[in-house]
């Protein structure tokens, strides 16, 4: 859609010019806009043709145990020990993240295709904790897991 727009208003610009120059110095004037308006577009043309610059490299993604000591921090950080209902809307889906990192860099596929493979990484009792099949607790007196379970799954991860 964006060429089509550009592509018409350099037409348009082309008519205003030829015109101008035919109204200004005649049939002489015509041709001078007209070579005018050929060197741009064919100028213009050639620099779209060059190419455009080689794309950026991708920034390489820090190894896997600086993803997971990083997660670990930042969620260490953020959690004290509250209800249920934080573990479960915040660290929860924080933690199942670098649970995927996990999968995909060692098996190509995730906790939601393979959560068995989540469970044997994690340990049965660590996997109820992130099982994201439990649902979310409505209850903010209900208190969450505390910050040594939290220890013990991101140890888990780095393992």
């Amino acid at each position: 859609m964006k060429r089509v727009i550009v592509a018409v208003a350099v037409a348009v610009c082309a008519v205003v010019v030829l015109t101008v120059g035919w109204a200004v110095f005649g049939q002489v004037g015509a041709w001078m806009a007209g070579l005018a308006v050929a060197t741009v577009v064919v100028g213009t043309v050639a620099l779209r043709l060059g190419g455009d610059p080689p794309p950026a490299k991708p920034a390489r993604s820090p190894p896997l145990s600086r993803q997971v000591r990083a997660g670990r921090l930042v969620s260490a950080a953020g959690w004290n020990g509250g209800s249920q209902r934080d573990w479960d809307t915040t660290v929860r889906p924080s933690l199942l993240r670098l649970v995927d990192v996990l999968l995909s860099e060692r098996f190509q596929t995730d906790h939601v295709r393979r959560p068995d493979l989540a469970r044997e990484l994690l340990g049965d009792q660590l996997w109820t904790l992130l099982d994201p099949d439990r649902g979310v607790c409505e209850d903010r007196a209900v208190p969450g897991p505390e910050r040594a379970a939290l220890a013990r799954i991101l140890t888990r991860l780095e393992a």
